[in-house]
């Protein structure tokens, strides 16, 4: 606040001082509360500044992949019941990702990852039928992330592509095998992603292999340093990991 108070107290006498000094001060305020995002009031803070900020600064790249992002995460936390809104949310972070994509000329793994994961989202919001005959499109987008990047987010497009493949039926381009060997490659590459680990040992289980999805977990437990662990979603990742050490269940099942 003080920053803004001192930018608005010059702007009288000097215009440019709104974009030289409050704009990075209020992006990195942004960032700070998107990194807060688990209380979803910060994340929709976090959205606000962005989407202000990206109104000034349309050409700035950054800017449009985290607006994206933020609007991923908000759309996903809506309640179920709320398509609607949420699919408006999706196809928000989908205009903001195409256009980051354009401005970066497809250079910035950024702006295909949140590209890929809000068109998923906005599939699967609008109908499983849409999300089955839409994952080939969604497919080549998180491919050309893991091109870019495979590292991003944690080893993100091979993750993503992981739990794509799992999903996906066979005649739509579904592959288990390669599914398993995506997250296999995921973890190999970012071992200390609670992630990886999770999306794999949820794979065995579906596979009703409660043995392998053990292995999976306690190896994770024995390799992940947890003070490293910078992220909500990672974090959050790691205590599911623990749960099912200790009790052989997610959260999600005992609650």
């Amino acid at each position: 606040m003080k920053a803004i108070s001192i930018a608005l107290f010059y702007l009288l006498s000097c215009s440019l001082l709104w974009s030289q000094e409050v704009t990075p001060d209020l992006s990195k305020q942004a960032d700070e509360l998107y990194a807060q995002r688990e209380d979803i009031s910060k994340a929709q803070a976090a959205l606000d500044l962005y989407l202000k900020l990206t109104e000034q600064r349309p050409q700035n790249i950054d800017l449009r992949w985290k607006t994206s992002m933020a609007l991923y995460y908000i759309g996903h936390h809506l309640p179920k019941n709320k398509k609607k809104q949420r699919r408006q949310m999706h196809q928000r972070g989908l205009d903001q990702a195409k256009e980051c994509d354009k401005l970066a000329q497809g250079t910035r793994v950024e702006c295909v990852f949140w590209l890929a994961t809000n068109l998923a989202l906005l599939k699967q919001d609008t109908g499983m039928l849409t999300m089955a005959f839409g994952i080939k499109d969604i497919l080549k987008e998180f491919e050309r992330a893991l091109k870019l990047d495979p590292l991003y987010a944690g080893a993100g497009p091979y993750r993503m592509l992981g739990l794509l493949y799992y999903k996906a039926p066979g005649f739509l381009g579904g592959d288990e095998k390669k599914s398993f060997e995506y997250l296999e490659q995921a973890i190999k590459i970012a071992p200390n992603e609670p992630l990886n680990y999770l999306f794999l040992a949820k794979n065995y289980l579906d596979e009703k292999n409660h043995s392998k999805a053990q292995e999976i977990v306690n190896n994770a437990m024995t390799t992940i340093d947890a003070k490293k662990l910078n992220f909500y979603e990672s974090k959050k990742a790691y205590e599911d990991l623990k749960n099912f050490k200790q009790y052989g269940k997610w959260k999600s099942d005992r609650d």
